[in-house]
C-alpha cells in the first residue's frame, strides 16, 4: 500500500535490541495503491533505531506499507526507510504512476 497520511499518534509498543517498535496511527488523505479509502483511519508498525526523535514523525507523510502475516495475526508494517515528505514532486510522481496503472489495467482497482 502507498498512501499520503496525516500521522495522529506514535506509540512505542516494543523494544528489540537497539530498535524501538512504534504503532503509528493516522488518517488516509490520498491513496496511490491499496484498498483503503481517503478519510479512513490506518494503523501500522514501524521499527526505528533507538534515539530517533519520534516528535519529528508527526504531520503528513507518504508511507509505503505491506501486510505482514504470522500464524497469530496479520498487521501492516512500514517498509524500512521508505517514508517520504509529501512534497509536490513526490505527490505528482505517485499520481502519475497511479494514472498509468489504471490505464494499463482499467478493470483492476489500484
Amino acid at each position: 500500500m502507498v498512501a499520503h497520511i496525516k500521522v495522529l499518534n506514535t506509540d512505542q509498543v516494543d523494544k528489540i535490541g537497539g530498535y524501538l517498535v512504534y504503532k503509528i496511527t493516522g488518517q488516509v488523505l490520498e491513496l496511490y495503491k491499496g484498498k483503503v479509502e481517503p478519510g479512513e483511519s490506518l494503523s501500522y508498525y514501524m521499527q526505528i533505531e533507538e534515539g530517533y526523535d519520534m516528535s519529528r514523525y508527526r504531520g503528513e507523510k507518504i508511507v509505503f506499507i505491506y501486510l505482514h502475516n504470522t500464524d497469530e495475526r496479520s498487521d501492516y508494517r512500514a517498509l524500512e526507510n521508505s517514508d517520504r515528505e509529501p512534497t509536490q514532486r513526490v505527490i505528482s510522481i505517485l499520481r502519475n504512476l497511479k494514472r498509468s496503472a489504471k490505464r494499463a489495467n482499467p478493470t483492476k482497482r489500484n
